[in-house]
């Protein structure tokens, strides 16, 4: 009779580092490509960061691939490697990083909002007829009142980053809510629509080109904001090595789209002539290592 001949392959390879993010002034969080062990992961004087910052504690999140390090006051804007030793994988036998690896991430404090100051005084402008702060169940949110083409700018041109929020949409089905990203003027910027309708014209990508609306990534078969009074999460990510745009509802990818002459620019919200909510909005800058 034949017989059946098995290999075992072992896992040889050390950690290595995905992601940087700057979380605040005092906090950065590395992304392994595996789970790495706790013990070595949490031993803070495995990792050393220049500039004379200090790492002062160490925590693995519970994915067991990020690893938090509080440290003294970082620099705005000032950029800063990271030496990483001794982190070892969750392997049989175990394997580790290379040593005296390096990463690099620029110090920058995450924006937040929730709109709970009763104001937007982070936005630009901080003051206009159809924004304003309502009081929604309890609690507050940012409220576009009228059709308007007035969007809502933060003032932060992050190369790579994660900007979410949480919105809603009352109305018919061409209730929308849109993340803007690369603005640079009126005339010249980037959206994502999220939409209760399926046509070709919503739930995508957009980019407005000297005055000149044209959509570069979505679908048109089905809607994500199938209902006006519930809060879903809506994200894009931006990767200004690879110039990919990634948007995602509810946690899932949805669609995306490489953007090859993307330049950068602020951030901000919207909605195509209709009326939204969005609430807890964050704008956190990335630093992602490509190996």
């Amino acid at each position: 009779p034949a017989s059946a001949s098995f290999q075992t392959i072992t896992d040889q390879n050390g950690p290595q580092v995905d992601t940087v993010i700057s979380i605040c002034l005092t906090e950065v969080m590395l992304t392994f490509d595996e789970p790495v062990d706790k013990a070595t992961a949490e031993n803070a004087a495995n990792y050393s960061i220049s500039n004379g910052i200090e790492v002062q504690t160490t925590e693995l999140q519970a994915d067991t691939y990020s690893v938090i390090l509080t440290t003294t006051v970082q620099t705005e804007d000032q950029q800063y490697t990271i030496t990483i030793n001794n982190i070892k994988d969750r392997a049989s036998t175990p394997n580790t990083i290379e040593s005296n690896t390096q990463v690099q991430f620029s110090a920058r404090s995450a924006f937040f909002d929730d709109f709970e100051a009763g104001n937007y005084n982070q936005w630009s402008p901080s003051s206009d007829p159809a924004w304003e702060v309502v009081d929604d169940g309890g609690d507050k949110s940012l409220y576009v009142n009228s059709v308007t083409t007035q969007k809502l700018l933060i003032d932060r041109d992050y190369s790579t980053f994660t900007f979410e929020a949480e919105v809603k949409s009352p109305g018919s089905s061409y209730r929308n809510a849109c993340l803007i990203f690369g603005y640079q003027d009126e005339d010249n910027y980037y959206y994502a629509m999220f939409s209760g309708r399926s046509n070709d014209t919503y739930n995508g990508i957009f980019q407005v080109k000297g005055g000149d609306l044209s959509k570069i990534a979505g679908f048109a078969s089905a809607p994500l904001l199938t209902d006006y009074d519930q809060y879903h999460l809506v994200a894009i990510t931006v990767d200004n090595t690879t110039k990919e745009v990634n948007a995602f509802f509810d946690g899932d990818y949805v669609f995306g789209a490489v953007i090859s002459d993307y330049a950068g620019g602020l951030t901000g919200v919207w909605a195509y002539n209709r009326t939204a909510y969005f609430d807890n909005v964050a704008l956190v800058q990335l630093s992602l290592i490509h190996i």
